[in-house]
């Protein structure tokens, strides 16, 4: 869900059965930010990045500080992007857009037995951009095809 916060910005939030148990997940020196889903253990969406004002889709598993931006796993070709969805197995589905405007459908996997490594490249030609850690689990993306 998403709150009206301090500064009118948006910030994604995380609760269960009542107001008083509402966890605020918008990351530290983010701008705004929206959960878009939740698999009950890991939750999906995005945060407004300051430096570049842009959003990048991130991973939570319950706190601001367990935010991973998985923006990070993409080639520097994809300037923003938004996880929209993630299943039971902690796939991780989304939109990637270049600084044209064009958007391409991703898909990040988790790398089953690997943690703290960096995400591999998926099978259709999308490059990672330099080495990032989940701490979670290690994610692999792709593009989805339609």
């Amino acid at each position: 869900g998403t709150g009206t916060f301090t500064g009118n910005k948006q910030h994604a939030l995380l609760w269960n059965d009542t107001a008083s148990s509402v966890i605020d997940l918008n990351p530290t020196g983010y701008l705004s930010s929206v959960a878009s889903a939740t698999n009950g253990s890991l939750q999906v969406g995005y945060a407004v990045d300051p430096a570049s004002n842009k959003s990048h889709a991130l991973l939570w598993s319950g706190t601001s500080a367990s935010a991973f931006d998985l923006q990070s796993t993409l080639s520097a070709t994809y300037v923003r992007s938004v996880a929209n969805g993630v299943d039971a197995a902690g796939n991780i589905v989304g939109t990637a857009y270049d600084a044209s405007g064009q958007a391409v459908g991703v898909m990040w996997t988790p790398v089953r037995g690997q943690t703290n490594s960096t995400p591999e490249p998926g099978t259709l030609g999308l490059s990672c951009a330099g080495a990032a850690s989940l701490g979670l689990a290690a994610y692999r993306r792709r593009r989805v095809r339609g």
